[in-house]
């Protein structure tokens, strides 16, 4: 009995990552779970998006299409030819540790930065989880943890990075969202050239160095590098024009402010 239930894992774990292919989705695995009594399983599934280095004022994970948009996409889609209709799916915006399930899955490295560094796409990724009943192995892999080198650290403009936690309201990604920031902030502002989130810590960490360009076209297709007509537009018409991108839920103003700081520099 034992050996059958394991080769009907095997195969659902199979199917999964053939499935997952289709979609150009390389990193993906199933793990037991107690997030939701509904549920005995979590799918865990990584979206890279690194396309390349670009000058801009934008950080990379906000250059391509809406993240939350394409991955929840792919992960219903690698759901339906499953068979799973009955889930809950999630992107990067999660009631769970998203991270530690992406961990506990085998799916990367934890680093010091608070991220999963995948082998391949490096740190440049997003979490895709879904809730789900099956068959799978009472077993989650052993957490990896990154090199130590503890550059994200000693780059970070703000240290919000410390030994064993991320002060996110000093981090410098945080700041940019903000809707109101005091001056200091926005001398920060306007010294990084950021004008939606921070790539530092991640440009700095020797295992995101020669990763490869994401497979996913609406990541690495009709990047968003600045806004040259944002002044130009009503904030119900900058949500019209830039609905896709990530950064356009909260409206123009706050970005509008900071594009205003950085070219003040």
């Amino acid at each position: 009995m034992m050996y059958n239930q394991i080769i009907m894992n095997n195969e659902f774990i199979k199917k999964l990552k053939e499935t997952a292919q289709n979609e150009k989705i390389e990193y993906i695995n199933v793990i037991p779970q107690n997030c939701l009594e509904k549920y005995n399983s979590s799918v865990v599934g990584l979206l890279p998006y690194y396309a390349g280095e670009e000058n801009s004022y934008f950080s990379k994970y906000t250059r391509g299409k809406d993240y939350h948009i394409v991955g929840r996409r792919i992960m219903e889609k690698i759901l339906d030819n499953m068979g799973i209709f009955d889930r809950e799916i999630f992107v990067d915006i999660s009631p769970f540790n998203e991270k530690e399930l992406a961990l506990k899955a085998g799916l990367g490295y934890r680093g010091k930065n608070g991220l999963v560094i995948n082998e391949k796409y490096g740190s440049f990724v997003f979490i895709m989880t879904a809730f789900i009943n099956c068959d799978t192995p009472d077993e989650i892999y052993d957490i990896k943890e990154c090199l130590n080198c503890k550059k994200c650290l000693s780059h970070c403009p703000q240290n919000a990075i410390e030994e064993n936690k991320i002060n996110y309201e000093k981090c410098l990604s945080h700041i940019t969202q903000k809707r109101q920031i005091d001056s200091f902030e926005e001398e920060i502002i306007r010294k990084n050239k950021s004008a939606w989130g921070c790539d530092i810590c991640q440009n700095v960490c020797p295992m995101n160095k020669d990763v490869e360009i994401t497979p996913i076209e609406e990541m690495k297709n009709n990047l968003l590098l600045k806004t040259d007509d944002i002044k130009l537009l009503s904030n119900k018409k900058f949500k019209e024009k830039y609905k896709d991108y990530s950064f356009s839920y909260k409206g123009k103003k706050i970005l509008e402010r900071n594009i205003d700081l950085i070219k003040e520099f």
